[in-house]
């Protein structure tokens, strides 16, 4: 950690160092042992740095990934009542918590207005989860016009599509998937479509044209 000149630590890179700690440990599925290293390091962090809203942000993260949906909860509002920057990360992340639908909509409307992109994806992601392939489509849509360059937002629109019975809109999408595809992405979305026709025989034959015209696309 960086002193200044009368030898002293000093506590913004100290900070930084444990928030650094938590980073280099976390991840999805921790141990026990581990959780409570990260948690402690991303306590300390902002203990000694209470602008650093990155480490309760990644807090609520850990206890999202655990299960533990309270403390997720808290350390998610936390970081909507004190950082823009992280807000709409936070709403996000708050929504998928929310057990009122009201509550999640009104987060997911509030993030959409914070970052549209995310925002309107996500709240695609709730409808379609609810079944609602209509409005997960005009959603989906609108993530695309605030970042055409992200594939899976496509990818997610075409599913929405198919599960809409709307399968020449499904293929149309996945044509336009095409250019932001790279081999490792090509072979995720095959698999992904692959287990919606078990999932819906009803769509298999609009699945399979969609593979063969995915498998036969020169990728750029």
């Amino acid at each position: 950690a960086e002193r200044n000149g009368l030898g002293e630590t000093n506590p913004t890179a100290l900070a930084r160092g444990y928030f650094l700690q938590g980073l280099m440990y976390d991840s999805m599925n921790l141990s026990d042992s581990d959780r409570e290293t990260v948690l402690n390091a991303y306590e300390t962090a902002f203990e000694l740095d209470h602008t650093l809203y990155g480490a309760r942000f990644n807090r609520g993260l850990v206890y999202l990934y655990s299960g533990q949906a309270d403390e997720a909860m808290a350390e998610f509002t936390y970081v909507i009542e004190n950082d823009d920057r992280l807000k709409a990360g936070a709403l996000i992340n708050r929504a998928s918590l929310q057990v009122d639908p009201e509550a999640r909509r009104r987060d997911l409307d509030e993030a959409i207005k914070l970052d549209p992109a995310d925002g309107y994806f996500f709240s695609g992601i709730d409808r379609y989860q609810q079944e609602d392939y209509k409005g997960a489509i005009k959603d989906f849509e609108k993530a695309i016009e605030a970042d055409p360059g992200e594939f899976y937002y496509y990818h997610l629109l075409g599913q929405a599509q198919l599960y809409a019975g709307e399968a020449d809109a499904a293929k149309r999408t996945y044509e336009r998937i095409i250019p932001r595809l790279d081999e490792y992405r090509r072979e995720q979305v095959i698999a992904e479509l692959r287990e919606d026709a078990e999932f819906k025989p009803e769509i298999a034959p609009a699945v399979e044209e969609i593979i063969r015209a995915l498998q036969k696309a020169r990728l750029p």
